[in-house]
């Protein structure tokens, strides 16, 4: 992980607001630069989060591991895909923060740890394997587990369905599922 000291922190911090005033004031030259060719420039709120981020002690800021998701294409545009006219991936936009916790807890959809709206993974280190715990409802109970034998076993266990949490539905090999690739 990147390690920055607070006075470069700080330099960052001061830079971000420079780069917001030229944002703000419409920064053409921003898209057409080959800095961005691959990715967009953050928004004026994104920067805002990231200078929040940065303005964390280094403890804090180390804590969470944030990343963004690409959405997969191919599934739902498949001819686009193959025309050339929509990526396979998306950019990745979606928000996703890991932290160590009894193990590793992803939460997915979000940049707060402690948002308990979005799904999360759950993963555990075993003698054997690793145990993957499956939260659909955030902050509630696993709807499954999943086990991941170190001689390459795998195994899924669903859970009852007593709670909050659907049952988790066991589908048939090649199975498909349109309600899950159709476009908002």
């Amino acid at each position: 992980m990147l390690e920055i000291t607070k006075r470069e922190s700080a330099t960052i911090v001061a830079a971000l607001g420079c780069w917001k005033e030229e944002l703000a004031e419409g920064g053409e030259w921003i898209r057409e630069s080959l800095i961005f060719a691959q990715h967009a420039p953050l928004s004026i709120q994104e920067v805002d989060e990231l200078a929040e981020r940065l303005k964390k002690t280094p403890d804090q800021a180390a804590d969470d591991f944030h990343l963004f998701a690409p959405t997969y294409n191919y599934q739902l545009y498949p001819k686009y895909v193959q025309s050339g006219a929509k990526p396979e991936f998306g950019l990745p936009e979606i928000p996703v923060v890991a932290r160590a916790a009894q193990g590793i807890r992803i939460a997915l959809g979000t940049h707060n740890y402690d948002d308990t709206s979005k799904p999360d993974v759950q993963i555990e280190r075993h003698p054997n394997g690793w145990m993957i715990f499956l939260h659909p409802l955030g902050g509630s109970d696993a709807c499954g587990y999943i086990y991941f034998f170190d001689d390459g076993q795998s195994c899924l266990l669903p859970e009852y369905g007593y709670g909050p949490t659907p049952a988790i539905r066991i589908l048939a090999p090649g199975s498909r599922l349109p309600e899950f690739d159709a476009a908002d």
